[in-house]
């Protein structure tokens, strides 16, 4: 798979995490805690598996990557706050669309 690919999934794992914490520091959301925090880990822990197995961790990502987008899109959309329901959202979309590129130029490649 596209070693480009990493550095996406990695911004957007420690942006999650740095929001989950941001949302416990701040507020004592112990639900912005586990839900970022946990999000981000599962990607960190997916950009490991995808070293060995690429299909397998990028999966994972890219998942995950939906997921948040299916999480934060509606909560901007509904209170429109830039973060980190905005900032979220548009950094998942990327990701999601660069595993999508990145499928498409592995698929040519072979």
């Amino acid at each position: 798979m596209v070693s480009w690919l990493s550095y996406f999934v990695g911004a957007l794992a420690l942006l999650s995490i740095g929001g989950g914490v941001q949302g416990y520091v701040g507020s004592h959301s112990v639900g912005s805690l586990m839900g970022g925090a946990g999000s981000g880990i599962i990607m960190l822990i997916g950009l490991y598996i995808a070293r060995t197995k690429p299909s397998l961790g990028f999966g994972i990502t890219a998942v995950m990557s939906l997921a948040l987008i299916g999480m934060m899109l509606p909560r901007y959309l509904k209170g429109h706050s830039i973060w980190p329901a905005g900032v979220m959202a548009l950094a998942s979309i990327i990701v999601f669309g660069a595993h999508i590129v990145a499928h498409f130029m592995q698929k040519k490649a072979s």
